[in-house]
């Protein structure tokens, strides 16, 4: 605009344009008129409450969600996700003609919630978006809408196992910004021939770049070395070509891992642990058996143990390395890290028993190395790891007992899981003593329902003669 030129006259209808050509003149009024006192001033409130927010994020992240708050990896993708956020709103607003509703602010919840939990999601958003309002030309209508898409965002993707349902999010929030708008608008102008209806177009193009929530994802994933609840069920696919080549080479682990992953899928739901998380580590954390699946009882078909003909140590050396072998295989077929985890420390710094007692009963005069018989950890680290020790343990043990009584069960359950506290293997686990009883209720009621008697069917004891038919008397 030129000095002097005319915007509008008293009396005129005013456009979009003329509209735009106001606000700017105000804005550039207010930058050349505003005291400079008065823009510190303001500049500090606006830091004050910006670092509040940011304070209470980290607070709630400190009291409710230690985990995330004790990583710095997961800490920096929630700090560099809502930066991301606010930069791309700030950009849009200063350098372009485009209305700031074009950025896919849900993007924030959607990435937060497939990585962590909901509540971090909806808690990140809401900071997200009051500091976005400081911006803004109408920051109430603004943090409705954001407040009511978080929630849909958060609420679509509660059980999120499929990609596909990233587009079925896309569309609940598009129409969760209709609907919201219109009713803000109705409320504000009072008809529906003054709402503005040019930014439905912009709720549409913020929705359709959700679409592609699917590639950042992936990206984050390698970045940050985390895993999304959308790969967890990949991994759980037993039709997969890995899982395929498992179930042939060895039959007995594959059958034993399917049994260790449903007993700690329900122990890990019982105690509010990660049961997706649980259940995909259960069914990879003996992979490394592939390697020689004769060595190992569960696959012999009854025929000889080749380890029985062996000295102890070296026989125990074949049992121990199934765990490298596994982390190896893991590594090559490019399992998530958190995955490696379990395969790691399924066993702990927990000894080759059977051979170790072996051989100090064989030589009980000489002392064992026990670095021989150790497996070489590390000892469980997660609430989902240290279930995955106790269900394999249990689970194995299982199989031996002589009869199948509720009375065996309960000893057995509590003999084994009591013996792992005792040789100090949940010492890194965040696990507690409440956690580890409603574990064992789990498994006792499971094992017996595994287990349970069937009745035995009566035979006839007096079965009537048949007799010769007609045509075989004639014969």
């Amino acid at each position: 605009m030129q000095a002097g030129e005319k915007i509008i006259d008293r009396g005129e209808i005013v456009t979009q344009h003329s509209y735009q050509m106001l606000s700017s003149l105000k804005t550039e009024y207010d930058s050349r008129n505003t005291d400079t006192k008065q823009t510190i001033a303001t500049l500090a409130g606006e830091i004050i409450i910006v670092l509040g927010l940011i304070f209470l994020l980290f607070l709630y992240l400190y009291l409710f969600r230690p985990r995330i708050f004790n990583s710095y990896r997961n800490l920096l993708l929630i700090i560099l996700t809502m930066v991301f956020v606010i930069s791309l709103t700030a950009l849009i607003i200063r350098y372009t003609q485009f209305n700031y509703y074009i950025v896919p602010f849900a993007l924030l919840p959607i990435v937060i919630r497939v990585f962590f939990d909901s509540r971090t999601a909806l808690f990140a958003h809401i900071i997200t978006t009051l500091i976005i309002s400081f911006i803004i030309d109408n920051p109430f209508q603004f943090i409705l809408l954001q407040i009511t898409v978080g929630m849909t965002a958060v609420s679509s993707l509660k059980d999120l196992s499929q990609r596909s349902q990233l587009a079925q999010t896309a569309m609940y929030i598009f129409l969760c910004y209709v609907l919201s708008f219109l009713g803000f608008e109705l409320i504000v102008e009072g008809e529906a021939g003054r709402v503005h209806w040019p930014v439905i177009i912009y709720f549409a193009i913020s929705s359709s770049i959700l679409l592609f929530a699917h590639i950042l994802i992936f990206f984050i994933e390698k970045l940050f070395g985390l895993v999304s609840s959308v790969t967890l069920v990949e991994l759980t696919n037993i039709n997969s070509n890995f899982m395929m080549k498992f179930a042939e080479t060895a039959p007995g682990t594959f059958q034993h891992t399917l049994q260790v992953s449903n007993l700690a899928t329900e122990a890990a739901k019982k105690i509010n642990a990660n049961s997706l998380l649980v259940r995909t580590g259960a069914l990879y954390h003996d992979i490394g058996k592939i390697k020689n699946p004769h060595y190992f009882t569960e696959n012999q078909m009854g025929g000889s143990n080749p380890l029985l003909s062996m000295n102890y140590e070296d026989a125990a050396r074949i049992i121990i390395n199934h765990v490298p072998d596994g982390i190896q295989l893991g590594k090559k077929n490019n399992l998530p890290d958190q995955i490696i985890n379990f395969i790691a420390t399924h066993h702990g710094t927990s000894k080759a028993k059977y051979f170790y007692n072996a051989f100090i009963n064989a030589n009980p005069d000489v002392k064992p190395n026990k670095a021989a018989f150790m497996y070489p950890g590390p000892k469980p680290n997660t609430k989902e790891t240290a279930i995955l020790m106790m269900a394999d343990a249990v689970e194995a043990r299982s199989r031996s007992l002589k009869e199948y009584t509720a009375e065996s069960i309960d000893f057995m359950v509590e003999d084994m899981i009591d013996s792992q506290i005792a040789d100090g293997q949940f010492k890194d686990a965040p696990i507690s003593f409440q956690d580890v009883e409603m574990v064992k209720s789990v498994f006792k009621e499971k094992i017996k329902n595994i287990y349970h008697t069937r009745i035995t069917y009566p035979e006839i004891k007096n079965k009537p003669e048949v007799q010769p038919s007609k045509q075989d008397e004639s014969l």
